[in-house]
């Protein structure tokens, strides 16, 4: 999950509070500059896959405008200095007296897709997604906190396939009309992943239908991601839950898939899992095997003596095959 207070916060109007999981705004008006936004360097995100909640306060004034997150190409600043790939989910009350809404906008001013049967006061679940070189950003909108009642999808197209991105942003006023026109809500429990995912397993999923995967979820855990791509975070995911479980169970209750029902204890309380799961065991092996060919072809591409060169291309070639 995104800690945002290692962001940049801009706000000279004193009207955003950020804690590492949440930003919340006050009074965010749409004329003011009101960001916060981090530079994880050219091109780094390319395919994504964002989780976050947003909540639009009834206490907005109708015409607000503000939101989050959002990703740029090279623009720093609120939405008005957005380029015309560059993407932002906002909610707002637009025009005055319409019915709020959450929006995935393209650009500034440039295309927007809208879901406009929100409720105020109220906390919507969202996943953000890019498959990698995708002219199509996508935004699922969810009542719940699991993702498993979908309200819509919204679509935007035009991003080009090659557009790659540099800065992610938590929250981003519109700073591109006149006052009062005052935003309050948040944005909370932000997680990027840089990823192509070929599936992604959510809690409800584990629950609901028999799977060795089982015993390694918390219903805290907002998503993990199965398939190829950043699997560096798939583990460290995995292996957060199967932690958590492993301190905290002192038995778990399996479907019949011939998976014990209990795991001993011993005398220290910790529970004790005599085998590790299939599927987080092939994750970590996926992980470790791309892991040791990245740091063999860094290798091979500086000065080595023959000797280690040839050392390092027979282990590339054993690790190929594998």
């Amino acid at each position: 999950m995104e800690d945002f207070t290692t962001y940049t916060e801009v706000d000279a109007s004193g009207v955003l509070t950020v804690t590492a999981t949440k930003i919340t705004a006050v009074n965010c008006d749409r004329d003011i500059d009101a960001y916060v936004y981090k530079d994880y360097g050219v091109d780094y995100f390319n395919g994504i896959l964002v989780p976050f909640e947003i909540y639009l306060d009834s206490a907005s004034d109708t015409s607000s405008l503000a939101g989050g997150p959002a990703f740029t190409v090279s623009a720093v600043g609120d939405h008005s200095d957005f380029g015309f790939w560059d993407i932002w989910v906002s909610a707002d009350r637009i025009p005055a007296g319409g019915a709020p809404k959450i929006a995935l906008r393209r650009g500034y001013l440039q295309v927007s897709d809208f879901y406009s049967n929100i409720s105020l006061d109220t906390i919507y679940y969202c996943l953000l997604k890019r498959e990698a070189d995708s002219n199509t950003v996508t935004l699922e909108i969810y009542s719940d906190a699991y993702r498993k009642t979908l309200l819509d999808t919204l679509s935007v197209a035009g991003f080009g396939t090659s557009r790659k991105y540099r800065y992610a942003y938590g929250f981003v006023s519109s700073n591109n009309s006149t006052g009062p026109k005052d935003w309050d809500g948040f944005v909370q429990n932000m997680s990027i992943y840089r990823t192509n995912p070929a599936a992604a397993i959510y809690p409800s999923d584990v629950v609901s239908r028999p799977s060795s995967i089982r015993h390694i979820w918390r219903p805290g855990l907002a998503v993990m991601q199965v398939g190829l791509g950043d699997l560096g975070l798939d583990v460290d995911i995995a292996e957060s839950a199967v932690r958590s479980e492993l301190e905290t169970a002192k038995e778990t209750e399996q479907p019949a898939t011939g998976i014990p029902a209990q795991f001993p204890v011993p005398e220290g309380g910790v529970p004790i899992s005599s085998e590790m799961p299939p599927e987080l065991q092939n994750i970590i092996d996926a992980q470790r095997r791309l892991a040791r060919l990245a740091e063999i072809r860094r290798q091979l591409s500086g000065n080595l003596p023959p000797g280690e060169r040839m050392r390092l291309e027979q282990e590339l070639a054993e690790w190929m095959r594998r």
